[in-house]
């Protein structure tokens, strides 16, 4: 869809512009993109937790992991942390890396909650438009059902902050009717990004 509306706290005087929006489902889309990495020759092993680098002449050359198993040992000429907020890998750097290996803490994060909703009225169709409410950083976006839309919020601090918001959102901008089929949440970082992503034999990316 490409028609996105900006309205007032109030649901009124709707903004119209044209953005064109992709709606992508994270789940399929991560599988999706693992089946490409495996056609290329990457091999995964799940349920596996990162242990900590390892060093050769102060230069990291690889890493330690664990398994039900037990410890495995991979080496390689570059280390990637896609493992975003947590950061587990970054976070075991050392002091006098360029990448910095802060924690990222409750009041960094920035909560999004999802609560998807199928309209009352069997004829009324949502999956053309998007209205956005900037003053609650709340929206009503289509989902892949025509007659049903996802209604999300993001807040700083917890997902119960969001959820209170969202439901003063709910009580005060009129919508059509609806049922809430099912929620989704997840985090984003709400802090400054780290001052380098790159450091000898380690990115951090994704």
């Amino acid at each position: 869809f490409e028609t996105n509306y900006t309205a007032a706290p109030s649901g009124k005087y709707p903004i119209k512009t044209f953005d064109p929006m992709v709606g992508l489902h994270m789940h399929e889309y991560t599988l999706l993109m693992n089946e490409w990495a495996m056609h290329a020759g990457a091999e995964f092993e799940y349920g596996a937790e990162f242990e900590d680098f390892i060093y050769e002449n102060g230069r990291i050359a690889g890493f330690t992991y664990t398994t039900a198993d037990g410890t495995c040992t991979v080496n390689a000429r570059c280390v990637v942390d896609c493992s975003g907020i947590d950061g587990v890998a970054r976070r075991k750097l050392p002091s006098n890396c360029l990448v910095e290996n802060f924690r990222l803490s409750d009041n960094d994060m920035f909560y999004v909650v999802l609560k998807y909703v199928k309209f009352n009225d069997p004829d009324f169709v949502y999956n053309t438009s998007s209205t956005g409410w900037p003053f609650y950083k709340s929206w009503l976006a289509p989902q892949a059902d025509k007659n049903g839309g996802i209604l999300g919020i993001g807040a700083c601090n917890s997902y119960d902050y969001a959820e209170k918001i969202l439901t003063e959102v709910m009580e005060k901008i009129p919508m059509p009717a609806y049922t809430i089929t099912h929620t989704e949440k997840g985090r984003t970082p709400y802090h400054r990004s780290v001052y380098s992503f790159v450091d000898d034999g380690f990115i951090v990316m994704g």
